[in-house]
């Protein structure tokens, strides 16, 4: 039977918590503290392992960067500051895992 990644679940997770977060900012409610599940992006075993190399680990850092910077910017900056994290996410699946990204392009807020 297929087993996922640990990567793959990750995503899975970090795609659903996304879109709790789009909605608590659509609809401007407080959107609560970083989840530090996001960091499992440095230590989740990839489905390929040939994918941890020195740019991943760079747009992942700038991912993470991104998305800490929802929680911290003012409540009238999250929504530019989410799309930027969609755009995070994007950047790096345009030069890896390019299946995703029609479901990650739906997170972004219009």
């Amino acid at each position: 039977m297929y087993k996922t990644s640990e990567m793959a679940d990750l995503m899975r997770t970090m795609l659903a918590k996304n879109k709790e977060l789009k909605h608590k900012i659509e609809q401007n409610k407080s959107i609560g503290a970083f989840d530090s599940i996001y960091y499992g992006i440095h230590t989740a075993q990839h489905t390929d392992s040939t994918d941890l190399d020195a740019t991943y680990s760079t747009f992942a850092n700038h991912f993470l960067k991104m998305q800490q910077d929802i929680f911290e910017v003012a409540s009238e900056k999250q929504e530019q500051q989410f799309n930027a994290m969609v755009d995070a996410c994007i950047a790096c699946h345009k030069d890896r895992c390019t299946g995703p990204i029609p479901r990650i392009e739906k997170l972004r807020i219009k």
